[in-house]
């Protein structure tokens, strides 16, 4: 009983939770700077996404206006998807997320300082390896080529951050003899 106990108090103090079995991909309560909570209780979280499939790697950045973005791996095959919640919860993209893989693992995201994000994650398919990238407007909409940028080809576990006046930087994880 001790041991369930750590558990449930380990999913409320966690800044996104996943329900496996029925995969709800939710955020916990958004805790203002007073420390009371905006979004209720971890109970009535905004649902990210409320699938049958499986959801893991979720990631989350302030979106600049009291809202937050999410990405993450949507299934156990992989698939990259992102959601943008807004200051109450509400949904502001596709319902199901905005789908930039269908077969990615591992996303990172950052937010840009003009209000855009850069999702960044690995491929492992035999067709489309290495690291792709890709920008969103605030409206969800992919900026750059379907699909991703590619930016590496036997490299994996990303990490990115975007600045004001150089863009973009990815750093990743490369193990190959010709890694550079």
């Amino acid at each position: 009983m001790r041991s369930e106990t750590t558990k449930s108090s380990r999913n409320r103090s966690s800044l996104a939770r996943i329900v496996i079995g029925v995969a709800i991909l939710a955020i916990s309560p958004v805790l203002a700077i007073d420390g009371h909570t905006v979004w209720n209780t971890v109970e009535r979280a905004p649902v990210v996404e409320s699938t049958v499939t499986h959801a893991d790697h979720p990631r989350s950045v302030s979106d600049g206006n009291g809202g937050v973005v999410v990405a993450w791996q949507h299934q156990y095959g992989g698939g990259i998807r992102v959601q943008r919640l807004d200051h109450t919860g509400a949904q502001q993209w596709a319902s199901t997320g905005v789908v930039l893989s269908n077969t990615g693992f591992s996303p990172q995201i950052a937010l840009h300082p003009a209000g855009w994000v850069v999702v960044a994650w690995y491929e492992t398919e035999a067709t489309k390896t290495g690291i792709y990238v890709q920008r969103l407007d605030g409206a969800g909409n992919p900026s750059w080529t379907s699909g991703g940028v590619q930016i590496a080809t036997t490299a994996r576990v990303p990490a990115v951050c975007a600045t004001s006046s150089a863009g973009t930087f990815v750093a990743w994880i490369d193990s190959s003899s010709d890694a550079r």
